[in-house]
């Protein structure tokens, strides 16, 4: 057994283990395993073969039993789930073939015999008739077969042919139950030693694959036997030379070989499909592991169970996997608590399937797989269960399918289950968990049908324990104010609460929690004097934290006081510079803030509200325009009143030219016009630079392109806002010596910060240059 399996094979074998020592009843479900344990067959054996009866009771005969040939056979109920013992063989058989005829009967042939005390292949066939319970003498085979394989054909022949190691020729033969007899077929065209076959749906039969008697050649071939013919023919190839694969006929008449080895050192997983049809391999959806020498069945649902079989280290599997023929795609469908190699699989009337025997260490080992439950896996709800360190009652929702058995492993002392712990279908488990004593977590894992729960209880609190809060000391304006304290506690299972709350202090959450918390709360105006108050944080045992808020008394500002301004007014010059404006109140309850301003001033730094005494900075832009401007800096005060601040810059000096806008681009309307040595001088360019501006009528948010072209000179474009800022410029991004905004492509979005009505200049890179342009506005 592989390494990977291990962990998963020891905790399903203590699971049944401790069933078993419990004396439990039959099919009593493990939590672990895909499979179901049913009664232990008598005489433990591998190597046997195995057959249904009419009545779906499976005959179990000869096999290895411990070191001897066995000639024992016992049947399965799989109403009672048990085996009982029926009439022995006329000999001891090893690797032989119990084949179901049509009249109901059981044929068992070849393999090795034990006659006069040595094993040898044996010729001799007998069959056990049910009616009677008996077994009969059958004709002998024409061959000698050590492993043979024997397929029971729609005509009720069977076809019997040699798979095993010690087969000396590739002969085929017929066995008529009609006249009892023997009678050889056409030969294969090569001995193929653990190659694959089945019986196609009209009835003839496909072997694939195999070894060569000796040395290491493994066949990609494969033939064909027809009925009408009694001859071999060849048919299409396998993709991989294969021995040791499973071939299983689907529903639709196509063919899946699985798994086997490629070399004698070497597993695969690859599967292929034959269609009959074309004769044709193809390849289909790989195995999820490696393996040879394995099991497999078709079930009622038309997918393919395949498990078991030697790993690629010569381990066995104890692994299932099953073959969706609609996807072409394998998925993980359970495990067994014990590897099995020349085990027996035997289809029961349920559509379940039993599983007998084994050469790795449990040959009396049985057990049942159910299509159905067996590759399900439980799904829980809630898979993490944080329980209180007080405890209490709580409900695990089970979610499996109907009628499969479950059962709920390693539940602690500590946690009561009030409902069954065992039942099948879906299910709700409820329990109460026991209050902690400890000063320590403590933690379960339960697991029920492959799902697990991890349960953890928290340590409980402490008495002596206390938190900390952040901030303890708070001081509000006579405005009022919101805040929150911090409650941190290193146990998340201790309670605190609020006491003593001032009335003026109001609690809007977090009054009371449980380990960390938040405590949310607001102060309205403070009508009157100074004040001041203490939040006590109290926990379960009455250890307290104390949290103070100061208060400052009333606002004196009178309704109508208002500010006065230092200096009265301000002329900035052209070029721009700093400049401030003092604020007096001489009342620090007095507040105000600076609520407008002209649009070519920005505040410097510094704040524009505040109370009392205060200064508010600001720098305007240059003045370019060649006149003078003002404007008004108003403030706001806390009663609701303004008072202007009178603000203008002088006009900036000429630079000549005309730089009054040549006209206002419309979108989508190309504008054509010449650069003269008339133009502006006063532009972003520069005064070595001539410039013609245009408005551009928009909004913030809006997005614009711009594209100067010109053949004339190398053109230069800028877009600026009402208050003279650059908001972007462009050389050469329309293409050549034209100017383009944005460069190259796409629209530029006007900043929600910047004014307009907007200014487009037309410039040009080198100086004085002149000549004609286009100018072009459009919009997405």
């Amino acid at each position: 057994m592989d390494n990977t399996e291990s962990d998963a094979f020891k905790r399903w074998q203590q699971c049944w283990q401790t069933l078993a020592l419990s004396a439990v009843l039959v099919g009593t479900p493990c939590a672990y395993a895909a499979t179901q344990p049913t009664g232990e067959m008598l005489t433990p054996r591998d190597s046997h073969a195995a057959a249904a009866l009419p009545d779906g009771r499976i005959l179990i005969t000869g096999g290895m039993a411990s070191t001897s040939l066995s000639a024992s056979v016992e049947i399965y109920d799989p109403v009672t789930a048990t085996f009982s013992t029926a009439p022995s063989l006329s000999m001891p058989r090893v690797s032989h073939v119990a084949i179901q005829l049509q009249d109901g009967k059981v044929l068992v042939a070849g393999g090795l015999g034990r006659v006069d005390g040595a094993n040898s292949m044996e010729a001799s066939t007998e069959f056990y008739d049910p009616a009677t319970a008996q077994w009969h003498s059958a004709g002998p085979l024409a061959h000698l077969y050590h492993d043979p394989v024997a397929h029971r054909l729609p005509n009720g022949k069977a076809l019997i042919f040699d798979n095993g190691y010690f087969s000396n020729a590739p002969n085929a033969e017929l066995y008529d139950p009609q006249s009892g007899t023997f009678s050889d077929t056409g030969v294969l065209s090569q001995v193929r030693i653990r190659a694959a076959s089945v019986v196609l749906a009209d009835g003839r039969v496909l072997v694939a694959g195999g070894r060569a008697k000796s040395g290491e050649t493994y066949f990609a071939s494969a033939e064909i036997w027809d009925a009408a013919t009694g001859q071999w023919a060849p048919t299409g190839a396998l993709n991989q030379a294969r021995m040791g694969a499973t071939a299983t006929l689907l529903s639709d008449g196509r063919v899946l070989i699985a798994g086997g080895n490629a070399t004698n050192n070497s597993m695969i997983a690859s599967a292929e499909i034959y269609d009959p049809a074309t004769g044709t391999f193809s390849i289909t959806g790989a195995l999820l592991n490696p393996r040879s020498s394995h099991q497999a069945q078709r079930l009622a649902d038309g997918s393919v169970l395949v498990g078991f079989g030697n790993t690629p280290s010569y381990g066995v599997y104890t692994s299932f996997e099953r073959y969706d023929p609609a996807t072409g795609t394998w998925a993980a469908a359970g495990s067994s608590p014990y590897t099995r190699f020349t085990d027996t699989w035997s289809p029961l009337p349920s559509g379940q399937i039993l599983i007998a025997g084994d050469y790795t260490g449990n040959p009396g080992s049985a057990e049942i797989y159910d299509p159905v439950c067996g590759p399900a896996v439980a799904t829980v709800s809630p898979t993490t269960i944080p329980l209180a360190s007080n405890g209490g009652p709580g409900v695990i929702s089970l979610n499996y399918p109907a009628n499969c058995p479950w059962t709920l492993h390693n539940v602690p002392a500590w946690l009561n289950i009030t409902s069954l712990r065992s039942g099948t279908g879906p299910a709700d488990i409820q329990y109460v968990a026991a209050p902690n004593p400890a000063q320590s977590q403590r933690y379960a894992q339960l697991e029920v049908a492959a799902a697990t729960i991890n349960v953890t209880q928290a340590i409980p609190c402490d008495p002596y324990l206390m938190p900390t809060i952040f901030p303890t000391i708070v001081s509000a304006s006579n405005q009022g104010m919101s805040g929150s304290i911090t409650v941190t506690f290193s146990n998340q299972e201790c309670t605190w609460t609020t006491r003593n709350v001032p009335a003026w202090i109001t609690i809007t959450s977090g009054a009371s929690g449980k380990g960390n918390g938040v405590i949310n709360y607001t102060v309205g105006p403070n009508p009157a004097g100074a004040r001041s108050g203490d939040i006590t944080i109290t926990t379960a045992s009455q250890l307290n934290r104390g949290f103070i808020l100061n208060q400052a008394a009333a606002s004196t500002c009178g309704a109508t006081q208002l500010p006065t301004f230092f200096p009265e007014s301000v002329n900035l010059s052209a070029t721009g510079g700093s400049s401030s404006v003092s604020i007096i109140y001489n009342n620090p309850d007095c507040s105000w803030s600076v609520t407008a301003k002209p649009a070519w001033l920005a505040q410097n730094g510094g704040s524009s509200a505040g109370y009392g005494n205060g200064t508010y900075s600001f720098v305007p832009f240059a003045n370019t325009s060649g006149s003078a401007r003002s404007g008004v800096i108003t403030v706001t005060t806390g009663n609701g009143l303004t008072k202007d601040f009178p603000v203008s810059q002088m006009a900036g000096a000429a630079q000549g030219g005309n730089c009054t806008p040549r006209g206002t681009l419309l979108v989508g309307t190309q504008v054509s016009n010449s650069l003269t040595t008339t133009a502006c001088k006063s532009g972003a360019r520069g005064a070595s630079y001539y410039t013609d501006r245009y408005t551009l009528t928009a909004t913030p948010g809006q997005r614009i392109a711009v594209l100067l072209s010109s053949t004339a000179f190398d053109s230069y474009l800028y877009l600026k806002d009402a208050a003279g800022n650059v908001l972007t410029s462009d050389d050469d991004g329309g293409g050549g010596r034209n100017s383009r905004i944005p460069a190259n492509s796409g629209y530029f979005t006007l900043p929600a910060s910047s004014t307009g009505p907007y200014t487009v200049e037309v410039s040009t890179y080198g100086t004085s240059s002149t000549g004609s342009y286009t100018l072009l506005l459009t919009q997405p």
